[in-house]
């Protein structure tokens, strides 16, 4: 029995379908968390790559 033979035989079209089926509900769960999210905490996060945690600069009156 040759592989290709072998591979014919088993049922392998439901694969795609199960990725299709678990990337569709993955970007439905990521879309519903970004569309609930409240403007005060889409600020907060926006500006977390900004903030190193230090208060020198803001101690000093000191301005970016």
């Amino acid at each position: 029995m040759k592989l290709s033979e072998l591979m014919s035989s088993f049922d392998l079209a439901i694969y795609p379908t199960i990725g299709l089926l678990g990337f569709t509900f993955a970007f439905v769960v990521a879309t519903t968390r970004i569309m609930v999210r409240s403007k005060s905490e889409v600020s907060h996060q926006g500006s977390l790559p900004l903030n190193d945690g230090s208060l020198r600069d803001a101690e000093r009156g000191e301005r970016a």
